[in-house]
């Protein structure tokens, strides 16, 4: 099913808004800086958000299932590294749109993108 349920465009007028949380930092700002370590968290939130910018259609994934939501998964390799990038949108308490940015991280397994690329795994 390699159909993207969140156009790419809605998730750049998001991010160019300001309507961005990190929902699990965990597996996306802290990764980020175990990579670049000398990035500080400001730092690794504007290097995933200027990334996820620059998605295109052919770096989508497929969907996934999670908390009740449907998430997105892209992957792309940027600046020598393959990531894994999941997000979704939702109502923020204003019932305003939210890009809830989930994931971003070196892949953990290989990945075939909806255009037939395949990403892979690599070692520490």
């Amino acid at each position: 099913m390699f159909v993207c349920k969140y156009p790419l465009i809605s998730v750049f007028q998001l991010i160019n808004n300001g309507h961005v949380v990190f929902i699990a930092a965990s597996r996306s700002v802290d990764e980020v800086i175990k990579v670049f370590p000398k990035k500080d968290r400001t730092q690794a939130e504007y290097y995933i958000l200027s990334e996820i910018l620059n998605l295109t259609d052919s770096d989508f994934h497929n969907r996934a299932a999670q908390w009740g939501e449907v998430l997105d998964i892209y992957g792309k390799r940027i600046d020598g590294i393959n990531w894994y990038i999941k997000f979704f949108i939702e109502k923020d308490e204003n019932g305003q749109d939210s890009l809830s940015e989930v994931s971003f991280h070196p892949l953990v397994e290989d990945m075939v993108l909806a255009n037939g690329t395949k990403l892979k795994k690599e070692d520490p």
